[in-house]
């Protein structure tokens, strides 16, 4: 009898634990896609890609026409 009361504990406590864990796991999923899709959107933007990122800097001319206005 003692063995199943046990049991049912350790199960309601892993319930508990993975409850917890499942919601901050979906809070940083969150996040991190909503990080993605706004550094992406600012990547749109000339002027904001030219201090973001190294490449335009290396590049040497930077050519308009390949940009989508």
């Amino acid at each position: 009898m003692k063995q199943n009361n046990e049991k049912f504990n350790y199960i309601e406590v892993f319930i508990l634990f993975s409850s917890v864990i499942e919601h901050w796991l979906k809070r940083v999923i969150i996040v991190i896609l909503l990080t993605v899709v706004i550094i992406q959107l600012l990547l749109q933007s000339i002027e904001i890609r030219y201090y973001l990122t190294t490449i335009d800097k290396l590049e040497g001319i930077v050519n308009e026409s390949t940009y989508r206005e």
